[in-house]
């Protein structure tokens, strides 16, 4: 082969690669492409609103557009077709229905899902409506990655003394959201430390653990992730001290 043929070979075979994997359709999200309009912000500004609490938000991150929650075809040509199938929320047909938002969530979030419907809130929620699903507690967009803040205030919105719902369980979630907020901090220095000594299995333990209280917090039994929660903050800050030792052993052998 040639010198010619050698510079041009890679270059062929990137051509050769585009051609069986060509890029994707700048259209084929049409819902985003038409909702974010700047004109929207001023003759629907609650539409506009909401794309732009979904740019940016774990869902557009994750490649959760429109269609995945409300239905439609986003790669529909016309306004008709697009809302083919997209009932306003008041509609029990809607997939954002009230009633219907737990399956709708479900649909990415199966495990957490399977603890909700174990709950109170969801038996209250499927038999009269009258109890929270995931939009009342997390938003529809969950534009923000700390959660924990927002889960502390829904909790007092139903439970408090003037509703005399349970007001104790308030007081109980902020106890527990503390606590995991201080976990955190060490879970995320424990991580860390251990990735840079290439040893990141020694983690799994309270990385499992903290997942199972994140899943178990949408049964609400404020006992157990009391227990839990107490438990993954006191196994953390044991890991923390031995890794102190651990650590300056290291440094001390350099």
């Amino acid at each position: 082969m040639n010198s010619n043929m050698r510079r041009a070979s890679p270059l062929l075979l990137a051509a050769a690669l585009c051609s069986l994997f060509p890029a994707p359709d700048a259209r084929a999200d049409g819902c985003s492409d038409c909702h974010k309009k700047i004109e929207f912000k001023v003759t629907n500004k609650k539409l506009f609103d909401y794309y732009e609490n979904w740019e940016g938000s774990a869902h557009e991150i994750a490649g959760a557009s429109c269609s995945r929650c409300h239905g439609g075809d986003p790669a529909a040509t016309t306004k008709e077709a697009a809302h083919q199938g997209v009932f306003d929320q008041s509609n029990p047909r809607s997939a954002t229905h009230y009633k219907k938002i737990p399956a709708t969530c479900g649909q990415c979030h199966a495990e957490i899902q399977a603890h909700f419907i174990g709950s109170k809130h969801y038996q209250q929620l499927r038999d009269d409506g009258s109890g929270p699903n995931c939009v009342t507690c997390h938003g529809s967009m969950s534009s923000k990655k700390d959660n924990r803040p927002i889960l502390a205030d829904a909790c007092s919105r139903c439970h408090n003394a003037k509703t005399g719902i349970r007001p104790e369980i308030d007081q109980k979630a902020r106890e527990v959201i503390a606590r995991l907020k201080k976990a955190e901090g060490y879970r995320m220095w424990t991580n860390f430390y251990f990735e840079s000594i290439k040893q990141p299995k020694r983690a799994e333990g309270v990385n499992a653990l903290f997942k199972e209280i994140a899943k178990d917090w949408h049964e609400f039994d404020f006992a157990r992730l009391d227990h839990k929660s107490a438990e993954l903050l006191d196994r953390l800050q044991v890991i923390f001290n031995q890794l102190k030792t651990e650590r300056a052993a290291r440094e001390s052998r350099r």
